[in-house]
């Protein structure tokens, strides 16, 4: 259950990285021609953009797949511990439209080492809190799959958070204007 359920929430995942894929070239391009006030822009947009599209994928995955997934399956049992997992996984999604936003800019920036000690939080804080909730360890309650759907989604909160603050407390926020001139723009969302 959890493998098919993960597939279907990687699915839409990564619909995510590819549109933020496509912010960090553009905010490079930007970059490369010297034109930071666009910048911002371009980080508006992509948050908008992503944020559509990630609400588009939510109601997809958390309302219409669980319709679905008994229809294709052979047992009614796997389909309901498939459901289950998607119930509390795809909140993750929401999450990550700021992830892969803040991404996208330090990518595009080369600040590479940012995305490395945000995927080490992740993979630490998921390794734990998997321990922690599928197993019922001190205080949490045996909560099996939806446990490890949970600390898979509590895990990229986390990474959502120390991306946040670490943007926010970076010289390149300042240097690159990026809030200066954040809004949507109709061009960049084309």
């Amino acid at each position: 259950a959890n493998g098919n359920a993960g597939l279907l929430y990687v699915t839409a995942f990564i619909c995510l990285v590819g549109m933020s894929e496509g912010s960090q070239i553009l905010i490079a391009r930007r970059i490369g021609e010297n034109r930071i006030e666009r910048v911002g822009r371009i980080f508006g947009t992509s948050i908008s953009t992503l944020l559509l599209l990630a609400s588009i994928l939510f109601v997809i995955i958390y309302f219409v797949v669980p319709q679905l997934l008994p229809i294709y399956s052979r047992s009614q049992e796997l389909a309901e511990a498939q459901n289950s997992f998607l119930s509390i996984r795809s909140f993750a999604l929401l999450f990550g439209i700021v992830t892969l936003s803040i991404q996208a800019f330090f990518f595009a920036i080369g600040k590479t080492w940012v995305m490395l000690i945000s995927a080490g939080i992740i993979a630490f804080s998921n390794i734990l809190m998997d321990y922690l909730l599928i197993f019922g360890i001190g205080p949490f309650p045996i909560m099996g799959l939806e446990g490890a759907a949970l600390a898979s989604t509590l895990a990229e909160l986390l990474g959502m958070i120390f991306l946040i603050f670490f943007l926010i407390f970076s010289k390149e926020r300042k240097q690159y204007q990026l809030f200066a001139h954040f809004s949507f723009s109709w061009k960049s969302f084309k």
